[in-house]
């Protein structure tokens, strides 16, 4: 039986500040450079007219399927990432920190 190659979908690492650019500096670190990943961040004063756009413009130029990982469920990164949903092919996650109880 052939195997099938899983397509691995473009990551969108959407996050407060320079989080989500850092994170990807510090997983490179360990694994190597990647290609399919970008992150886009919400600096203060930015317009979430504009941060929208880029978010959108990420997953424009995406090939197939892309995986948005936020930061805190809840604030604006994460609720602008999931107003995309039902209109782009993407699927959202979110980190989540401290105790599980």
């Amino acid at each position: 039986m052939e195997m099938q190659k899983k397509k691995i979908p473009k990551l969108l690492v959407v996050t407060h500040g320079s989080f989500g650019e850092e994170i990807i500096k510090s997983a490179e670190m360990i694994i190597g450079k990647q290609k399919n990943i970008k992150a886009v961040s919400l600096f203060p004063g930015v317009d979430l007219g504009e941060f929208l756009v880029q978010i959108k413009n990420e997953i424009n130029e995406a090939s197939d399927e892309v995986l948005i990982l936020c930061d805190l469920f809840g604030g604006t990164p994460s609720n602008v990432s999931a107003s995309l949903l039902s209109e782009y092919n993407v699927r959202c996650n979110r980190a989540e920190f401290g105790n599980a109880d």
